[in-house]
Formats: C-alpha cells, structure tokens, sequence
C-alpha cells in the first residue's frame, strides 16, 4: 500500500534537489528572455500590440514549458542512476512506486513554479499594451502547464524502458502526433480514403488529443467556449496523464536495476 507520508518526503527532497540545482535561475533567465522576445514582437506589430504580446507570451511559455519537462524527465532516474543514491534510498524501507510518484510530484510543482513565473511576465507584459483580462486566459495557462506534464509523463516513461535520446524522441514525436492526428481527420484527402480515415481515427483513440486542449485561437480572436467543453477537457488530460504514471509505476516496479 502507498504511504503518502513517504511520497511528500521523496517529493520535497526532489524539490531542494532541483532549487539547489538553479532551476529557478534558468527559469528566470527564460523568463528575461520571454519579455525581451515579447518586447520586441510587439514593437514590430501594427494595430495590435495586446493580440501579439498575448500570442508571444502563449507560445514562447509552451515551448519553454516542453523544453523543461522533456530535460527534467529524461534525468529524472539517470541521475540517481548516475550518482548511485537510487539504490541508497529504495533500500530503505521505501517502494518504488513511492519513489516514482515522489519524485514525479516534485518534478510536476517545481514545473508549475517555473510556469507561475513565465505566465505572470507574459500577462505584465499583456496588460502593459493595455489587454483587458478574459476568462479564458487561465484556462489556456493551465492547459499549458497539463500539456508539459503530460509530455513529463510520457518522457519519464520511455527513459525507463529505452535510452534518454529515445526518450526525447519518442516524447517529442507524441507532441507532434498529439496535435497532428486530430487535425489530419478533417483532412478532405483522408476523409476520401475510408481505409486510411479508419487508420488515424484509430491511433486517434491512443495518442492524446491535444488540439482539445489547445484554446489560444479561441482566446486570440476572442471565441467562446461552452464551460462543459473546458471542464470535460481538463478531467481529460488529468485522466490521461494519470494513466501514463499508472502505467508508468508498474514498469518501474518491475525494472531490473542492477
């Protein structure tokens, strides 16, 4: 049975570990850059300066939000590995599905930090051309922050099974198909080929769907949408990211580690 106990005691360690590593420092950097980037975006726009500081903001946030989980996961137990203390701590009394979780809930916070700060720059930034707030914008953010965990998940999952490039690889080519394979079904090329709409209709029931939690088009130009569509969406990427550290756990559990 899993004690919570040693799941936050795993995951608070993994925090000091990561704060003593100056990820904030990096993140504070990617944040300086951001606004630099964002600065000079707008300055180059005509007519919509909020509009564009948004869209920067959005994107640049996404890119870095990927960029640190796929570094983080992919080291997550290559460094323990590396440095022998995975041994040290699951030889106390320790599983290690505790150890995972512990270690992925430290990862996960320490992520959601990093986009606390990149998201509060771009809406100073936003709000300085003079953006009026919009119900969707904490909407896109958090989207944001499920998306990065869930590249997170899918990393950590492959570096335990294969090697760290293929890790990188493989999550990134999740990215790519997670947002290809929807929209490939509206395709009027593939809707003529039964055979091939039934192929991608398939592998859409696998991969996530993440051009449903892509919003920034509807926040952009100012669509709504039905509140049902958000909240399905959000129980969505939590469901699959926690299916993903499901499956994850029990091909940890029965690695060989020697």
């Amino acid at each position: 049975m899993i004690q919570v106990k040693k799941v936050v005691l795993v995951s608070r360690a993994t925090i000091k570990e990561l704060v003593s590593g100056q990820i904030f420092l990096i993140a504070f950097f990617i944040g300086l850059a951001l606004a630099i980037l964002s600065y000079v975006g707008v300055e180059l726009s005509y007519g919509a300066p909020k509009k564009v500081a948004l869209d920067f903001g959005m994107g640049l946030i996404s890119v870095a939000n990927i960029v640190i989980c796929i570094f983080l996961g992919v080291r997550l137990l290559y460094s323990e590995v590396e440095n022998r203390t995975l041994y040290m701590i699951l030889s106390r009394p320790v599983s290690r599905t505790e150890f995972y979780l512990g270690k992925f809930l430290g990862l996960a916070f320490c992520v959601l930090a990093i986009n606390l700060i990149l998201s509060l720059q771009t809406l100073f930034t936003y709000k300085l051309y003079g953006g009026a707030f919009d119900q969707l914008i904490p909407w896109a953010l958090v989207f944001n922050y499920l998306e990065g965990i869930l590249i997170l998940s899918f990393v950590i999952l492959f570096s335990i099974i294969t090697t760290n490039v293929a890790a990188v690889l493989y999550g990134v080519s999740i990215l790519i198909m997670g947002h290809a394979v929807p929209n490939l079904l509206e395709i009027n090329y593939v809707k003529n080929i039964p055979e091939l709409f039934w192929f991608v209709e398939k592998i859409g029931y696998i991969l996530p769907d993440l051009v449903r939690i892509n919003i920034k088009d509807h926040l952009l130009y100012g669509q709504g949408i039905d509140i049902n569509y958000l909240v399905f969406s959000l129980l969505y990427i939590i469901s699959y990211i926690a299916l993903i550290c499901f499956i994850t756990a029990r091909v940890f559990a029965k690695k060989d580690l020697n």
